[in-house]
């Protein structure tokens, strides 16, 4: 019952989808003491998208624009912020740390319990 309370877990990935119900922080503590994050503001992610379940989140591109050039954000596959639009970042860290969904489904599909998605 008490599994993991109190972890913090940090992933480094494409970003999250803060609305996702895996990130749902009903009945969460507040984050720890100890914990000095942010939550980084930027395009379509504000202060809001942080609870007690997302306790910090920050975006960094000047890497990635170093070695590949200008960062494309006109096609809407990535976001100037901590903001997921290629699912592989939500995908991970709900697998890592969300809360499970009831009644989850994949359009209809399999419609259960799940952890991750």
């Amino acid at each position: 019952a008490q599994s993991g309370r109190g972890t913090i877990i940090g992933i480094i990935d494409t970003g999250i989808w803060p609305e996702s119900d895996s990130f749902r922080d009903d009945h969460m503590d507040n984050p720890p003491p100890r914990w000095r994050g942010i939550c980084q503001v930027g395009e379509s992610f504000d202060g809001s998208h942080c609870n007690r379940k997302i306790i910090g989140a920050r975006w960094y591109y000047k890497g990635y624009e170093a070695e590949f050039g200008k960062l494309n954000i006109s096609n809407g596959v990535e976001y100037l912020s901590p903001r997921d639009a290629f699912g592989h970042g939500t995908h991970t860290s709900s697998t890592a740390a969300g809360v499970l969904v009831e009644n989850a489904s994949f359009k209809g599909l399999a419609k259960g319990s799940a952890r991750g998605g």
